[in-house]
C-alpha cells in the first residue's frame, strides 16, 4: 500500500498535480521544480533543447536534472488558446513599456494570498464550485497564506531583472525567475512548497515573444539614369517641362512635381520574408518572391 504517488480518478486541476506522479523510479515522482536539457542534467533547457535535431535517444533527465520540461507539454482544459496569461518577457526593464509599478501590481495579483503547504484534498475542496449554487467556498481551509507584501520587491527584482527573452515555461525553473518561485516561501523554503507554488502558478504565465519573429516586407528597386543641368521633359498632357540646373545625387523635379527629369529605367517589386532571433536581434532573409 505504499506509494510516492499520488493521482485522483478524476481530471486534474492544477500542473500541480503533475508532481505527484511516479517517475518509474523507486521513491521518485516527476520534479517539476527543475528543468534540464535531457543530454546533460546540469545544464537549463534551452531553445535548443525542444530543436528536431536534439538527441531525444538518451535517456532522460535524472530526478535533480528535473522534469520541468514536460509543462511546455501540457494544458488544463480542453480549448486550443487561452487569454489573460501574464507574459513575463513584458515584466522586464528592456521593455520600452516597463514600469516597475504596474510591475508590482501584476506580481501582487499572481501571488498574493497563494496558499501552500496545503493538503491536496484541501486543494481539491476550495477550488471546487458548489453542484447547487455553483459557487467556490467562502471559506478556504489548510495550508499558509501567502504574504507577497513582505518580499515584492525581491520577487520583482528577480522577475524582472534578466537580459533573456524567455522562449518556454522551462526556462523559468532555471534563470533568475527560479529564485522568485522559491524565495517567495521564506519561512518554510521546502521542496515540496517550491514545487506547489510553481504548480500553483505556472499556468497563469507565458512566454511569448515581445517583438515578431517573422517580418513580412514589400520591397521596390528601381535603377535610375542621374541627369544634370539643362533637361526637357513631356507631362502627361505632353506639355513639355525644363529645369535648366538638375543635379547629379538629387532627384530634380517640375515645379509643379509632375514631372521627373531623372529617368527611372527600370523597376522591379519583391515580396520578401524575414525571420528574427527573438534572442539575438538577428534578422535573415529566408524567401524573396517576385512581383509582376
Amino acid at each position: 500500500r505504499l506509494s510516492t504517488a499520488f493521482i485522483r480518478n478524476a481530471p486534474m486541476m492544477s500542473p500541480w498535480e503533475i508532481g505527484l506522479i511516479h517517475r518509474g523510479v523507486k521513491w521518485q515522482t516527476l520534479n517539476i521544480k527543475k528543468a534540464c536539457d535531457p543530454n546533460n542534467n546540469s545544464n537549463v533547457i534551452t531553445l535548443a533543447g525542444h530543436a528536431p535535431t536534439a538527441n531525444w535517444t538518451s535517456a532522460g533527465t535524472s530526478y535533480t536534472g528535473g522534469d520541468g520540461a514536460i509543462l511546455d507539454q501540457i494544458k488544463m482544459t480542453d480549448q486550443c488558446s487561452t487569454y489573460g496569461k501574464i507574459n513575463v518577457n513584458k515584466l522586464r526593464s528592456c521593455d520600452p513599456e516597463y514600469n516597475v509599478t504596474y510591475d508590482k501590481e501584476i506580481i501582487r495579483v499572481l501571488f498574493d494570498q497563494l496558499r501552500y503547504d496545503q493538503q491536496m484534498q484541501d486543494f481539491y475542496a476550495n477550488s471546487t464550485r458548489d453542484a447547487t449554487t455553483q459557487n467556490f467556498p467562502e471559506t478556504l481551509d489548510g495550508g499558509t497564506v501567502l504574504d507577497i507584501n513582505a518580499n515584492l520587491n525581491t520577487v520583482v527584482n528577480n522577475m524582472t531583472s534578466s537580459d533573456v527573452l524567455y522562449t518556454s515555461r522551462a526556462q523559468f525553473l532555471g534563470t533568475s525567475l527560479a529564485t522568485a518561485f522559491g524565495g517567495i516561501d521564506t519561512d518554510g523554503d521546502t521542496d515540496a512548497a517550491r514545487e506547489e507554488i510553481i504548480g500553483k502558478t505556472i499556468n497563469l504565465l507565458c512566454a511569448e515573444s515581445v517583438a515578431p519573429t517573422q517580418i513580412y516586407a514589400v520591397i521596390v528597386a528601381q535603377s535610375i539614369r542621374d541627369v544634370g543641368g539643362f533637361q526637357r521633359r513631356y507631362d502627361a498632357d505632353n506639355n513639355p517641362q525644363e529645369k535648366t540646373d538638375c543635379e547629379i545625387g538629387k532627384m530634380d523635379f517640375s515645379d509643379d512635381k509632375s514631372v521627373c527629369f531623372d529617368e527611372i529605367t527600370g523597376e522591379v517589386k519583391m515580396f520578401v520574408t524575414i525571420d528574427r532571433d527573438i534572442n539575438t536581434g538577428r534578422m535573415t532573409v529566408r524567401r524573396i518572391d517576385y512581383l509582376e
